[in-house]
């Protein structure tokens, strides 16, 4: 099942399944994977190898049972997901983890300015501040910087390698052919990104990063008051819950009511 979610991704590359994980740690440790599933029942005996791999790669556990999710957080898990799984849960874990990954990123790695190749033979650089770009637009074999003050700037570089050094808090892939200045956004409708208070500066977020950019954008959104169990993430409430319910099974009520009254 798990295989069949993977590979059906358009986010995801499954790089290997195996039954005995003890035995394939080694190799594990040396794939070194974004995330790794794991059946919960293999908490138990897998704690030390468990934690060893969180280092490395996120752990979402997968389980039937409610019971096994208090374990599941202890031994560092990522996410918990509950059998039987929807694709829609698994979209959702999958975006938690995009999401937690390029706040990684924006966190280890502030660029305000870098210099840019202006001709293919490398000979002519120029300095470029982030503050200053509107958007990136890849065009053919290199991109295309789209500057505040209406300049474009040819880079001969391809967007993957722009995107890889230009890691900061300003930027954001919303297409597969562009990346925005996160700070020049000036209105958002339905879609569509509108930037530098300009209706012709005017990017369409595509399908495949639909569901991290506006995860993102949500975090930037006044919110209205709501219950507080609302607003729980459900690997957290089911922790939650678990945790309280160990609580109740051992509470002397008889003892509580002879103090309260």
């Amino acid at each position: 099942m798990i295989r069949e979610l993977v590979e059906h991704s358009s986010l995801l590359l499954l790089k290997g399944a195996t039954s005995d994980l003890s035995a394939s740690s080694i190799t594990v440790g040396a794939i070194k994977p974004a995330i790794i599933f794991i059946d919960a029942g293999l908490i138990e005996k897998n704690k030390a190898t468990l934690v060893s791999m969180s280092r490395s790669s996120a752990i979402i556990f997968v389980s039937s049972k409610v019971e096994e999710a208090y374990d599941a957080f202890e031994a560092f898990a990522f996410d918990y997901l509950l059998l039987p799984l929807t694709q829609e849960r698994f979209e959702k874990s999958i975006n938690k983890f995009v999401n937690f990954s390029q706040f990684q990123k924006r966190a280890g790695r502030i660029t305000e300015s870098f210099f840019i190749r202006a001709d293919a033979k490398g000979q002519k650089e120029l300095l470029v501040k982030c503050n200053e770009i509107c958007y990136i637009e890849a065009f053919k074999n290199y991109v295309i910087l789209h500057m505040t003050d209406g300049r474009e700037l040819p880079c001969h570089n391809t967007m993957k390698e722009v995107e890889d050094s230009l890691l900061s808090s300003h930027f954001i892939r919303v297409h597969k052919s562009f990346m925005i200045n996160y700070e020049k956004v000036t209105a958002i409708e339905g879609n569509t990104i509108f930037l530098n208070g300009n209706d012709k500066n005017k990017i369409l977020v595509g399908s495949t990063y639909r569901k991290a950019f506006f995860d993102f954008k949500s975090q930037k959104l006044i919110k209205k008051q709501k219950n507080y169990f609302q607003s729980l993430d459900y690997s957290t409430l089911v922790s939650l819950l678990v945790f309280y319910t160990g609580l109740l099974n051992d509470f002397d009520f008889k003892d509580f009511w002879s103090v309260l009254f």
